[in-house]
């Protein structure tokens, strides 16, 4: 210690320049991560002024929380939805505008969903306001998601769905609980697959050196999990209780 601390007293005798630029750099770095911090905050507000007072998105998210509360039961909710989604909303008007309602619904989450992972929102700060909406609305619509996500375009919605599940697993941990394990393999399955694919890093390439290697999952079968394990939740979740 007392080796140590001579050496930089001799440092501070040589070059007591070293002192000065250090402190600057370490002004600088925190002045940086202060200022990141406030652009996602401000960033986050905007989207929550955008969300509660856009008519479109407003009158968007109360026809969607209709839809959810129309039905007497998980299963006829399903059901609906998935009529919804895979008719495209092409059997009358109410339900064209039931789909575009949902759509629309879902694609404003994606947009916040992908601000969040690319660092552009404050998670904790719309976490602390929106978890259960997010989490709510989006568990049971999955049979649309599901429905959506089905032939080409299986990376529909994958964003929200990696959110949702991020909310829902932390909530669960909050109140003490154990997470669906369905779900768990799902954001487990999603996460690793944003992270190979979306990650701007030098990792691209060690993933798929390790990958020629050791033959890890693909992109494309961690989306087949993640949507494997949604649909058995759902599934699951629409069996009729037994009566006792």
């Amino acid at each position: 210690m007392e080796s140590l601390i001579s050496q930089l007293i001799r440092l501070w005798d040589n070059y007591p320049v070293f002192y000065v630029a250090f402190s600057a750099l370490v002004v600088a770095v925190l002045n940086l991560q202060a200022s990141s911090r406030t652009s996602k905050v401000k960033n986050s507000l905007d989207f929550e002024t955008s969300y509660k007072h856009k008519d479109h998105i407003k009158k968007v998210s109360d026809d969607v929380l209709k839809i959810l509360k129309s039905t007497a039961s998980n299963t006829e909710l399903t059901e609906k939805l998935f009529k919804i989604a895979i008719l495209e909303g092409r059997e009358d008007e109410t339900g064209n505008a039931d789909y575009l309602n949902i759509n629309d619904f879902l694609n404003e989450w994606e947009r916040c969903a992908n601000g969040i992972y690319y660092g552009v929102y404050d998670e904790k700060f719309l976490y602390g306001t929106y978890a259960s909406t997010v989490t709510v609305a989006v568990t049971k619509l999955l049979p649309f998601i599901l429905i959506r996500q089905s032939g080409v375009r299986e990376r529909v919605y994958i964003k929200i769905c990696w959110l949702a599940l991020r909310w829902h697993i932390q909530r669960e941990k909050e109140k003490g609980t154990i997470c669906h394990p369905k779900l768990l393999r799902a954001y487990d399955a999603l996460s690793i697959h944003h992270h190979r694919i979306y990650s701007k890093s030098y990792m691209h390439l060690y993933y798929a050196i390790a990958h020629t290697i050791t033959r890890q999952p693909t992109p494309k079968y961690l989306l087949l999990e993640a949507r494997t394990s949604l649909i058995e939740y759902v599934l699951e979740h629409n069996k009729p209780k037994s009566k006792t």
